[in-house]
């Protein structure tokens, strides 16, 4: 397909500069066209003064713009030749010295990007001794429901079958399985303390309801075979490959725009996700900020109980 747009390229400069040439060789500069004058349009006429005067502006008008047309078409030689200088460059491949330096940055970023993103089983070993330290070999049988690389495809251990680790370890990480004594309206205690246990209750539920709704998306990516992270190195892999940093150097530049758009639909797509990830993110904090509220209950009640409290 590149070949033959190629040769169609190639013939159409061809035509071009034909074209040019033989355009070159006949100039209309000097090709005027006379403007009648006042006794010739008004020989052998009987009209009026008024109709001849308005006749010969009309054949005026006519020859000025006779002459800018031909002053343009006499122009036309220099203006093909800009445009065939144009797609010669665009043709052209590009040996720059700049592009060979940014193909190399770019190609080392993508693999440390890619390498970044893969797990390093002797690291997970050593920093699940340094949590567990000599529980280790305790909690063994519950060490993937705790590893977080659990959910990222590479459990820890793969002696555990039938187990659902993934699911169990967004159940903790979130706080999900904490549960909490649901507040009885018929408590006997002060109605003051019974509201503030019923809205710490109605909080810190909501919190874990949102944290187990964050948690659940890595979960179900897990449950797909990670396919949105295969997707997503897959990608990182092609754009920051030398051969395609070789295709963008060197092939016509209709092919190369074409895949540009395609990058650039798919920087929508990321920006849109990006997006979605900063309202999450801000969410969470607000969640941080209202457990820091209630944790703080305990001393808000000392600063009341001080500020009640008569002086003697």
């Amino acid at each position: 397909m590149a070949v033959v747009m190629s040769k169609k390229l190639s013939g159409l400069l061809a035509t071009g500069l034909l074209i040019s040439l033989s355009l070159q060789q006949t100039s209309f500069a000097d090709t005027t066209i006379p403007t009648p004058t006042a006794s010739e349009t008004n020989a052998g006429s009987t009209g009026t003064s008024s109709s001849s005067s308005a006749d010969a502006g009309v054949l005026a008008q006519i020859a000025q713009y006779t002459q800018g047309t031909l002053q343009q078409l006499n122009n036309l030689p220099s203006d093909l030749d800009a445009m065939l200088k144009l797609v010669a460059s665009w043709l052209t491949p590009d040996t720059s010295d700049s592009t060979a330096n940014f193909q190399a940055s770019f190609s080392t970023y993508g693999t440390q990007a890619l390498q970044s993103s893969v797990y390093n089983a002797s690291l997970q070993n050593q920093l699940e001794a340094s949590i567990f330290g000599t529980n280790l070999s305790a909690v063994s049988g519950k060490i993937n429901d705790l590893d977080y690389l659990t959910v990222l495809g590479s459990p820890y251990s793969t002696l555990a079958q039938g187990v659902d680790s993934s699911y169990n370890y967004i159940q903790y990480a979130s706080g999900a399985g904490v549960n909490h004594l649901f507040p009885d309206p018929l408590w006997s205690g002060y109605p003051a303390d019974v509201a503030t246990y019923t809205n710490y209750f109605y909080t810190v539920s909501a919190v874990q309801s949102y944290n187990a709704y964050l948690l659940s998306k890595v979960y179900l990516d897990n449950k797909n075979g990670n396919q949105l992270s295969q997707a997503q190195n897959s990608l990182l892999t092609q754009a920051t490959s030398t051969s395609w940093f070789s295709q963008v150097a060197s092939e016509e530049l209709g092919i190369v725009l074409r895949q540009l758009l395609m990058f650039t639909s798919q920087s929508y797509v990321l920006l849109s996700q990006s997006i979605q990830v900063q309202k999450e993110l801000l969410t969470a904090q607000a969640m941080t900020n209202t457990l820091l509220i209630l944790s703080n209950q305990a001393g808000e009640s000392l600063l009341v109980m001080n500020a009640k409290a008569k002086t003697h």
